[in-house]
């Protein structure tokens, strides 16, 4: 028997034509499938309209073709890096190339990178292109202005020497989009109002970069916290309105505040739920904060005080704001009387969309089982359709024709994952 021809066979060309009309990778499997494909200019340039990496497959010669290299950018403006050496010469090609994407002027020559025209059209693009600028252009005042005001972080590029730093118009243009930038400033321009004014608007956060003399100044203060209430932290002084202020814009600020009021809490725990960490044990033992912050965010229960993690009130606030909160309800309420007052709530068709029934029956299934079933469908689809599924999946009844829930897997904290949900 005659051994099979392993070699690779030239595809037809109209089979290669159908491959290039159906694009994706098959472009790339014609110019990979023979070696004479990638000096073929017409089979590569179609396969570059599809994909333009194909290229870096194509023979040294295409790769130095300014129409095919063209082409290809026409599809994505980093294919400059399939170029030949001679073509990321080419000033043509590359001012095409970083016009469209100024970090192309990663892949152009060393020449290139120190020509000013095509490093400040790559720069007005965008700024991180001066990452790649030669030594001499990063010194060059006009170029750094121009990068900084596309991509503020650009002050940071290495190699920008102290007296570009130093300018307070290029620190002005930085920081409009990237406050930290003051991070990069001298100490001189730190201390100037105007300038550290502009930081904190952009991001409250950069009054950590300020000199203590800003730090100390109400006005700068109160622009920081307005943007960023957690930057409280970095402020040295603080007076009401101030803590108000950064309280209401991020509850987290609480953390930082230096007198601790209870109308600072409600303000706080409104914001961000979770804030209420940070409270004092007294206020955290309020009943009016508590329910504030669990309205807000149910699991807050687990900061409550043990006496408000009993209470009927604020527990079933938290669950129904989140059940996750079930794990931080008191021992003895969810053993207590908590059934006989869930009853009530379905006897008296009221809706409730997370239920507190599995806290109740606790995974368990007892003879008044049937009695339970019986309350809840007589809230029916219009009163109560998602109180009465959400029952169903978590104290394992079953409801409805057509859904089976299965018991829970492990008693414990409630987990969703441990719940299967049976189709019949």
């Amino acid at each position: 028997m005659r051994p099979k021809d392993m070699s690779i066979r030239s595809p037809s060309t109209s089979k290669i034509e159908s491959m290039l009309r159906s694009g994706g990778s098959h472009a790339s499997a014609v110019v990979l499938a023979q070696t004479s494909h990638r000096c073929d200019f017409e089979v590569v340039r179609a396969a570059v309209k599809h994909k333009s990496s194909v290229l870096k497959w194509a023979s040294p010669e295409l790769r130095a073709n300014e129409d095919l290299m063209r082409t290809a950018l026409a599809q994505d403006v980093l294919a400059l890096r399939w170029a030949s050496p001679e073509l990321k010469d080419d000033k043509d090609l590359v001012l095409l190339a970083v016009a469209k994407n100024g970090t192309a002027l990663a892949q152009a020559s060393l020449r290139l990178q120190g020509d000013a025209d095509v490093v400040l059209k790559a720069v007005k693009n965008s700024g991180k292109a001066l990452w790649w600028a030669s030594q001499t252009l990063k010194e060059d005042r006009l170029i750094v202005l121009a990068a900084v005001s596309t991509y503020g972080r650009a002050i940071e590029v290495p190699g920008i020497p102290r007296q570009i730093k130093a300018d307070r118009e290029i620190i002005l243009a930085a920081l409009r989009n990237y406050g930290d930038a003051l991070e990069s400033a001298t100490l001189e321009l730190k201390a100037d109002k105007e300038v550290v004014l502009a930081a904190v608007n952009s991001y409250g956060g950069s009054l950590r970069f300020a000199s203590d003399l800003m730090r100390e100044d109400r006005e700068v203060v109160l622009a920081a916290v307005r943007n960023c209430g957690t930057s409280l932290r970095y402020a040295s002084v603080q007076d009401p309105e101030i803590m108000l202020i950064a309280v209401a814009q991020d509850g987290n600020a609480l953390r930082w505040v230096r007198s601790m009021e209870k109308s600072l809490v409600v303000e706080a725990v409104k914001n961000r739920g979770s804030a209420l960490l940070h409270a004092t044990f007294e206020l955290r033992a309020s009943k009016e904060i508590a329910l504030t912050a669990v309205t807000n965010y149910g699991p807050a229960l687990r900061y409550c005080s043990l006496a408000l993690q009993g209470d009927l009130d604020v527990a079933l606030t938290a669950v129904g704001q989140n059940m996750e909160a079930l794990s931080s309800v008191s021992e003895a309420l969810l053993t207590g009387g908590l059934l006989i007052h869930v009853e009530n709530i379905v006897a008296a068709h009221r809706t409730f969309t997370n239920c507190f029934l599995v806290a109740a029956t606790h995974g368990r299934r007892n003879s008044s089982e049937a009695a339970h079933v019986a309350k809840l469908r007589k809230l029916g689809d219009d009163a109560g359709l998602c109180f009465v599924r959400q029952v169903a999946e978590y104290a394992g009844i079953t409801y409805g024709p057509s859904v089976a829930i299965a018991r829970r897997v492990k008693r414990g904290p409630i987990d969703r994952n441990t719940i299967r949900i049976q189709h019949t």
